[in-house]
């Protein structure tokens, strides 16, 4: 990965994020907030991939969004995501008002990975 995170790089590491359904605006706004809440000293060397971690948790949960007001539904909906990174993959199921409470970061499989970043880091509350 690239010394500073980019739309670019993002697209790299997360091609299932596609310029279609995700546009780069969309992409460098969760970006740039990213940039501003993640402490880059902190997160030393694993810093880029958690600004991406956090950036498509939260494009993620945005779609997640547009989605289920288009279609009617409403909070409390049970949410199931599949992804397969490399030859991994991942399926996660949710309740949304049940990840109100516990924390909105743990609602997708990003999220999670974000958040097991996080602890390792040490970050605490002071991104969360």
């Amino acid at each position: 990965m690239s010394d500073m995170p980019s739309v670019e790089g993002f697209r790299e590491a997360f091609p299932q994020f596609d310029e279609a359904t995700y546009p780069n605006a969309r992409v460098q706004f969760w970006l740039n907030l990213a940039l501003k809440l993640l402490n880059k000293k902190r997160w030393g060397n694993i810093f880029e991939e958690g600004v991406y971690l956090y950036t498509a948790h939260n494009l993620t949960v945005e779609r997640q969004a547009v989605e289920n007001a288009g279609s009617g539904g409403g909070t409390g909906a049970v949410v199931s995501e599949s992804q397969t990174i490399g030859d991994t993959s991942f399926s996660v199921r949710y309740d949304v008002a049940t990840a109100a409470k516990t924390g909105e970061m743990e609602s997708t499989v990003y999220g999670l990975q974000y958040l097991r970043l996080a602890r390792i880091v040490g970050a605490g509350g002071i991104q969360l």
